[in-house]
């Protein structure tokens, strides 16, 4: 840790003239916007972003204090929910690391108040803590800086890391960084971690603290497919099921390089088994949209079989391809098919695969996903039917076929369909829980009574 400590200034001094020069050369300005954001955001008038946070929004209550990096946030929001439902009257202060999650945050009910997290010094830090008086801090899967967790740990607040995973290869355990990681986390209270194989590789560091926990992911995905949807969520659902076969295949979070396996497989079977292929990218631009259409088209989409959402009424229904160009459906719309393709998986790493697991689908992804441990794990989760895996994993646009063909063709019969969606959504839920585990830890560190 000494070690750390005599690096961390060198490091901010060499960020901050990193940001000092593309703030003068528009050109890369523009390129790595997001460096540049990441140390603005930490200042709000020449003094620490959390010192805008005044102390008296948490009407003289100590907040609990949750940190995630980004996208985090989403192991962070079932936590939230529940502390706000069993303690009405805690308050919740969110830190993150990147500017990319700050709306998300700041919009999502039961934060009372939220900020960057200063960059690891261990003066501001102690100046955050003397602002903002946490009662805890809970962390959400990584981002434990050693700094920020030293000075919490000398201030006496107990702290918990959820939803954690260590595996051989990580960065954290990597030998340059294995002993920083291993005393940084010692300074924790607790460790829950999502497996078995987490808390051996954690014991092997010498960490007692840790228990297995599971993964609250799980429960954020489960709580979004059966809460309650708006009027607007389902004139769109009802619009989309209105111009679409009986049969669907959804391609979530897609990019240019999915497009190609994707297309050729969904037209190359569509005249042996009838279905519509609901195609959403994951970042939405008039250039991807048009990309998407052009490719179709190349294919061997037909023009008049094609349409994006927000134009269905100039489509010639049943359409064989459904572009779908507004965001906030996806979860609803893996609802509606039996087979999902999760993207990401031929250009660099797969994206989440648990929401068309939990909404029951069969899911396909590419070579490029082991970035993901639940599309690791559900391979090896079978059909009791066929023996037909949840999650099914191939190389090329061959592959890709020949797999879309079997899942659309064993699922001809309604009763088949069911079956296996009944199955996979078993596994799902039975992952559920490590929310209540996190919830159970802090009524015992800060010894809340329900309804305080």
């Amino acid at each position: 840790m000494t070690f750390y400590r005599l690096l961390h200034p060198i490091l901010i001094s060499i960020f901050g003239g990193l940001v000092f020069i593309l703030k003068r050369l528009p050109s890369l300005n523009t390129a790595l916007n997001k460096i540049v954001t990441t140390w603005d955001i930490r200042s709000v008038d020449g003094r620490p972003a959390f010192q805008s946070i005044h102390p008296a929004i948490f009407g003289g209550e100590k907040p609990i204090w949750i940190h995630a990096a980004s996208g985090e946030f989403e192991y962070a929001k079932p936590v939230i929910r529940e502390i706000v439902k069993k303690w009405p009257q805690s308050k919740v202060l969110v830190t993150y690391f990147s500017p990319t999650y700050a709306l998300n945050v700041r919009k999502f009910p039961g934060v009372t108040a939220s900020c960057p997290l200063p960059l690891d010094s261990a003066r501001d830090i102690h100046d955050f803590l003397r602002h903002l008086n946490p009662s805890c801090l809970l962390i959400a899967r990584t981002d434990t800086w050693p700094n920020t967790i030293r000075e919490v740990s000398k201030a006496g607040l107990p702290t918990l890391l959820f939803s954690t995973t260590f595996h051989e290869g990580s960065k954290r355990t990597s030998w340059v960084a294995r002993r920083i990681t291993r005393q940084t986390l010692a300074l924790l209270s607790q460790i829950q971690c999502v497996s078995d194989d987490d808390k051996k590789m954690l014991n092997e560091m010498g960490l007692t603290s840790v228990e297995v926990a599971g993964d609250t992911r799980y429960d954020q995905v489960l709580s979004r497919l059966l809460a309650e949807k708006t009027p607007m969520v389902t004139a769109q659902i009802a619009a989309i099921k209105s111009v679409i076969h009986e049969r669907s295949f959804t391609a979530g979070s897609v990019w240019s390089e999915d497009l190609d396996p994707v297309l050729r497989a969904s037209a190359k079977i569509q005249g042996k088994t009838t279905h519509t292929l609901i195609l959403v990218p994951h970042e939405i631009s008039e250039s991807f949209l048009m990309e998407m259409e052009s490719r179709a088209y190349e294919t061997g989409f037909k023009k008049d079989r094609v349409a994006r959402l927000s134009r269905l009424s100039n489509a010639k229904a049943p359409v064989d391809l459904l572009i779908v160009d507004t965001v906030g459906l996806l979860a609803e719309l893996y609802l509606l098919s039996e087979v999902a393709f999760v993207g990401g998986s031929f250009r660099k790493t797969v994206h989440s695969v648990m929401e068309p697991l939990a909404a029951g689908c069969l899911t396909l992804v590419g070579p490029l996903h082991t970035n993901n441990r639940e599309a690791i794990e559900f391979q090896t989760l079978k059909l009791e039917s066929d023996s037909w895996p949840f999650v099914k994993s191939v190389k090329d646009p061959s592959e890709f076929t020949v797999a879309l063909e079997f899942i659309l063709k064993r699922g001809q019969e309604p009763t088949a369909r069911a079956a296996a969606a009944k199955q996979i959504e078993a596994a799902v839920f039975a992952r559920g829980g490590a929310t209540a585990d996190v919830l159970k830890w802090l009524q015992r560190s800060l010894r809340l009574t329900t309804g305080a």
